[in-house]
């Protein structure tokens, strides 16, 4: 499924202001994946009052978490897969599985953190509806 397009974030703030742009610390949500959330965690409770900005540090932080989930319950289908298909054809099969989803997490994330720090705004297809309907009111 495609994402869904919004619109860009609002200006940067007049010169003057010590506070950076809203794409720049959505983009800095983001990498908190890559640095054990500390970031992300950051992001949302200095700029909590911002939309865009607790969006995306929610965002951020239910895809992080998905990604946990995931690499903690792949060990236990790969095992269900060895032990039926085999040791060895489980064991590619869950070789290539596994490459597979760390690639496309990886590429994801990666794309997400761009546009935001580009100024356009990412919503994962099932995540981000949720986030904007329950904690975006």
């Amino acid at each position: 499924m495609a994402p869904t397009p919004q619109a860009p974030f609002p200006p940067p703030p007049p010169e003057g202001s010590s506070a950076p742009p809203a794409h720049l610390l959505a983009g800095t949500a983001y990498l908190g994946l890559a640095f054990c959330f500390v970031p992300t965690l950051a992001v949302l409770i200095w700029q909590w009052a911002d939309k865009d900005i607790r969006f995306h540090g929610l965002q951020a932080l239910a895809y992080g978490v998905l990604g946990i989930v995931v690499a903690t319950i792949f060990p236990v289908l790969s095992a269900f897969q060895a032990v039926l298909l085999g040791d060895l054809l489980g064991g590619l099969l869950s070789l290539v599985t596994l490459t597979i989803l760390f690639l496309g997490y990886i590429l994801m994330w990666v794309v997400m953190t761009y546009r935001v720090y580009t100024g356009h705004s990412w919503v994962i297809p099932v995540i981000g509806p949720l986030i904007q309907k329950r904690w975006l009111v």
